[in-house]
């Protein structure tokens, strides 16, 4: 059976992202202050650091991915590459107009926050709210549009975040890059 994130056990979390106790989540408000208390702003040295090339952490990561053979899930690649190829074509004026410029504002609300943020984060995820069943099939179908995969993979995928969030384990971790965490892990089978 399922528990909510904040009822595990530190150590239950800790045992599944290979964290130390103190870094898992339901530790409590009091580890959270100890650290911020802790938090000390280092003091300049006088030292001069050497510059780094500058180098995309995204392209790094997905490159790195590549490597090791990724399975890509093509149903979301061309889905996602075939909206943001139709939005270029608003850079001409032939088909640019203001009140397709207001529809895709308003899709985006629409299906982004309505479908991805209110429905599978909220409602799914965290079981915010309750609501009656059309409204839930409509943000279902709002939620899919957005090609970030079924339901239950996108909430199995959210709450194996909140366990290891930013560490090793964690889904879309920026650790991984910028990319990677705002659409990469989208675009692949896991």
């Amino acid at each position: 059976m399922l528990q909510p994130v904040w009822s595990r056990s530190a150590t239950s979390s800790a045992r599944k992202c290979r964290l130390r106790p103190c870094d898992a989540i339901g530790t409590g408000l009091a580890v959270v202050i100890n650290r911020i208390s802790d938090f000390r702003v280092p003091q300049p040295t006088g030292a001069v650091l050497p510059v780094q090339p500058a180098t995309s952490r995204s392209a790094v990561s997905i490159s790195r991915n590549v490597e090791k053979g990724i399975e890509w899930d093509w149903i979301n690649v061309i889905g996602i590459a075939f909206f943001h190829l139709m939005a270029l074509l608003a850079l001409f004026p032939l088909f640019f107009s203001w009140s397709g410029l207001i529809l895709a504002f308003l899709g985006n609300y629409l299906f982004g926050t309505l479908g991805i943020n209110l429905f599978y984060h909220r409602f799914l995820t965290h079981k915010g709210f309750q609501c009656p069943k059309w409204l839930e099939r409509l943000l279902a179908i709002l939620a899919v549009c957005c090609f970030q995969d079924s339901p239950a993979r996108w909430v199995a995928v959210h709450r194996r975040h909140h366990e290891c969030s930013d560490e090793e384990g964690d889904p879309h971790s920026p650790v991984r890059g910028f990319l990677w965490a705002h659409v990469g892990w989208v675009l692949v089978k896991s």
